[in-house]
């Protein structure tokens, strides 16, 4: 069975010495950009690979993930990210997001009404990000659409849920992606809802996954289970 193993410049790494990012404010965070670390690069396996890992693979995958969300969103930062955002499952993805207060043991949004605003706009942006994590312009999406050439990188979600809320969280419950795992479209889609959340003033903040009751129903269901913030460590 396959296992994944960070690069070694970052087997030291620990959160208190990774860089302090701007949460990835204005970055490109597309495919080959911004990973000066090779971070986000170790947890983008191929869909065979992700699909041969045991449940030990899976979780040294998991943890590599970990260190990917905390290159991007360091500790201490006005927006903070639960590294088990669109973490990699048991073949799937959890395609959801949501955004809570920064404290992790509490549930409550800064301000209900601004992120739901926040990932309305979000939303409508993520729906343009190709599986290479590019964020097209509403030209290039209208010239992909015509060309209806979606190989290599011009694959974009098929459809983003409107904002919701559920125990004092507000979050988007479906990014659709047909269940698969698209790192660079994730990793920008983290990025784009880092941005909206600042504009309209609703920080300091933290996203999570958005966990809604008919999502904890599929989990369960499912049997499949988050790995906990220990589990990760």
């Amino acid at each position: 069975m396959s296992t994944v193993t960070a690069p070694a410049a970052t087997s030291s790494s620990s959160p208190s010495t990774l860089p302090r990012l701007d949460t990835s404010e204005g970055k490109d965070t597309s495919k080959g950009h911004n990973d000066a670390r090779g971070l986000w690069a170790a947890v983008d396996l191929s869909e065979e690979e992700e699909w041969d890992l045991d449940s030990a693979g899976l979780l040294e995958y998991q943890k590599a993930w970990r260190r990917a969300i905390e290159y991007d969103f360091p500790p201490g930062g006005d927006i903070t990210c639960d590294p088990r955002t669109f973490i990699p499952l048991e073949r799937s993805a959890l395609m959801s997001v949501g955004v809570a207060g920064p404290n992790a043991d509490l549930s409550q949004s800064p301000d209900p009404a601004l992120l739901r605003k926040a990932l309305t706009r979000a939303g409508e942006r993520i729906l343009s990000v190709t599986d290479h994590g590019e964020e097209l312009t509403p030209k290039q999406l209208d010239e992909l659409y015509e060309s209806g050439d979606f190989e290599d990188g011009g694959y974009t979600p098929a459809y983003v849920s409107d904002p919701e809320s559920y125990t004092g969280v507000v979050g988007i419950t479906n990014i659709d992606t047909e269940s698969m795992h698209f790192i660079w479209l994730q990793r920008t889609a983290l990025r784009i809802v880092a941005e909206e959340v600042r504009k309209v003033g609703a920080t300091p903040a933290r996203i999570v996954p958005y966990l809604d009751s008919d999502t904890l129903a599929a989990l369960r269901e499912s049997g499949v289970q988050l790995p906990t913030a220990d589990e990760l460590r």
